[in-house]
């Protein structure tokens, strides 16, 4: 996007909450965000149109050729079977892909080294005028614990938790439940859409 190439990112649109974040975050950047039912189908067809198709874990296809695929690599086993299916944390591991089109991304650290890329919580965004010292936290991630895990490291007392299956309708529902209750309640940034 910074070079003014023209970047496409086919969303499943089953993933409403998934497809308003990447609207949100990418098309100020210039990206076209595509809500579709079939995403293999749309990318054929807009191919010829973008530099660049972006697309997310659940869309290992090997129908495309020239593709690029990245790893996020976990360097844990998964640890039942739930773990390997496709909405599970251990879909892509790094031993199914020995192509040299795949670019290993490390997550963790390997042998005490820093990882590649972090995923945590950079900032909160406080929409009540006192800050919560303690709350619930409502969640639809597909890994709520790491969630969990670093809003306590950012020091609010996670009083109860709430977890809601992904891209769930009924999602405000559970957090206007809450706050109609006068708690306070956490989300985050794909929860917020």
């Amino acid at each position: 996007l910074e070079q003014n190439r023209k970047v496409a990112v086919p969303c499943q649109r089953k993933a409403w909450d998934e497809f308003t974040l990447l609207q949100q975050e990418l098309q100020p950047l210039g990206a076209t965000v595509i809500a579709t039912t079939n995403r293999h189908a749309t990318a054929k067809t807009i191919a010829n149109k973008f530099d660049a198709i972006l697309c997310d874990d659940g869309f290992e296809d090997s129908r495309f050729t020239g593709a690029c695929n990245i790893c996020l690599d976990w360097q844990e086993p998964p640890h039942s079977i739930t773990d390997l299916f496709p909405a599970g944390k251990c879909r892509s591991l790094a031993q199914d892909h020995h192509d040299s089109q795949i670019i290993h991304i490390d997550c963790y650290g390997k042998n005490g080294t820093f990882p590649d890329i972090s995923f945590s919580i950079e900032s909160l965004t406080n929409y009540s005028s006192e800050v919560p010292l303690a709350a619930t936290a409502v969640c639809g991630l597909g890994t709520p614990e790491r969630f969990i895990e670093d809003l306590r490291t950012f020091g609010i007392n996670i009083e109860k938790t709430i977890i809601r299956p992904d891209h769930d309708k009924l999602f405000f529902q559970a957090v206007q439940g809450k706050l109609s209750q006068g708690k306070h309640v956490v989300v985050s940034q794909k929860d917020a859409c």
